[in-house]
């Protein structure tokens, strides 16, 4: 099997909607993906879609395809650049390629305003999912590789939190007025046939645990808590988000099946009325009364594909973006009526602890992020721990409103 991209998200996630799920081959997921794209870039000539379809092409051999992608995306002024583990990196040495290559890694900025808040050594950890819970200052984070999730006291002593999970622990968040931790549980990179995924809510002083799962849920990937304590799910499997009321263990989807392709990172505003999803290559609002679903308008400088973690505090939407680049962090401003962004901040870009980052959680007045997931590794091989480095967790100061 061929090693998973940083593009796994919407690979993956293409597969699972086409209904052949997990079984499906790397060269069938891309060519899957190139149909879609290729009609999407018709629609809409987005650089951003030209930026997958050359990783796709690159992926299958077809440099000629894969050069003229990149030739758009070259033009675009975008500042794409493709990861190491990128298979565009293949033709690095190709003299069409190569200055192609060059532009592109000259004009995406390299900036460290991070700092190391923790770094979790003697571990082989793979992490996707980070949440913190300020009552008892911890910050949790899931460990893909041993099927567990880790406390980290504000002293930054690392323990077992959960062991022995079924699945894969990916995104999580803290309800603090019911001191919940909740943690969306899958196989989505076990390389199983079948997909499997639930909710696992953890209380955070007993540790008692309760599971909620529907037939119909394929791949939860990232959630969030309403203030009423409804909780709410990405699937990038079902291509949907589902509202989860756990006190009478009832799954609505939120957006019809199928209506939202590749959702993943989700937030919700101050009013409790609104949840915003990243979706692909845009993020989109979802009036929660009645699921209404409007792209958030955007300035044509900023790119949200590849958009992972989404959070929201103060009428900025924060993201980190890891398919486009080495990485960044993004911080957006949105207008009063939360339906455009009017102006971005790149907080961090290209710093070179990345390594995948994926998602962060507030902490007090900062932004903490995991810097280097190396959530690449994992495929249907076994995994060498000798091959990970320590999980990083970098710290951003928030701005004030």
């Amino acid at each position: 099997m061929k090693c998973l991209s940083l593009g796994l998200a919407a690979i993956i996630g293409l597969s699972i909607l086409s209904g052949a799920g997990h079984a499906q081959s790397g060269d069938d997921r891309d060519r899957a993906l190139i149909a879609v794209l290729e009609e999407s870039y018709v629609a809409a000539p987005d650089p951003a879609l030209k930026y997958l379809l050359a990783e796709s092409y690159a992926r299958l051999g077809q440099r000629d395809k894969a050069l003229e992608a990149l030739r758009v995306v070259v033009a675009s002024n975008q500042p794409f650049l493709p990861p190491e583990t990128n298979p565009l990196w293949r033709y690095a040495k190709d003299g069409e390629f190569a200055p192609l290559l060059k532009v592109l890694r000259d004009r995406v900025p390299v900036t460290s305003n991070g700092v190391v808040e923790f770094t979790l050594s003697g571990r082989p950890i793979v992490t996707e999912g980070i949440a913190y819970d300020d009552s008892s200052r911890r910050v949790f984070v899931g460990d893909l590789n041993s099927r567990s999730i880790f406390e980290i006291s504000r002293l930054g002593v690392v323990k077992p939190f959960v062991a022995g999970l079924k699945n894969q622990p990916y995104g999580m968040t803290v309800d603090l007025k019911r001191r919940y931790l909740w943690v969306v549980l899958s196989n989505f990179l076990a390389g199983e046939k079948t997909p499997r995924t639930e909710l696992m809510r953890i209380h955070l002083d007993s540790r008692k645990t309760a599971t909620f799962s529907h037939p119909e849920a394929r791949s939860l990937n990232d959630l969030v808590v309403g203030p009423d304590g409804d909780v709410y799910a990405s699937d990038i499997g079902a291509a949907s988000v589902w509202r989860i009321s756990p006190a009478t263990r009832r799954w609505t989807a939120l957006v019809k099946p199928g209506s939202v392709s590749f959702p993943n990172g989700i937030a919700i505003d101050e009013s409790g009325k609104r949840i915003f999803l990243a979706q692909g290559r845009r993020i989109v609002a979802i009036n929660l009364a009645d699921g209404s679903m409007v792209p958030i308008k955007k300035p044509d400088t900023l790119s949200t594909l590849g958009t992972d973690g989404l959070y929201y505090r103060d009428g900025n939407l924060f993201g980190i973006q890891n398919i486009t680049s080495p990485g960044r962090v993004v911080r957006m401003l949105l207008n009063k009526q939360r339906d455009e962004i009017t102006g971005f901040d790149v907080i961090e870009s290209a710093n070179p602890i990345f390594d995948l980052p994926t998602t962060g959680a507030f902490v007090g007045d900062k932004f903490l992020i995991i810097a280097n997931s190396q959530i690449y590794r994992i495929d249907r091989r076994a995994l060498d721990p000798s091959q990970l480095k320590p999980v990083v967790l970098l710290s951003y100061k928030v701005p004030k409103p």
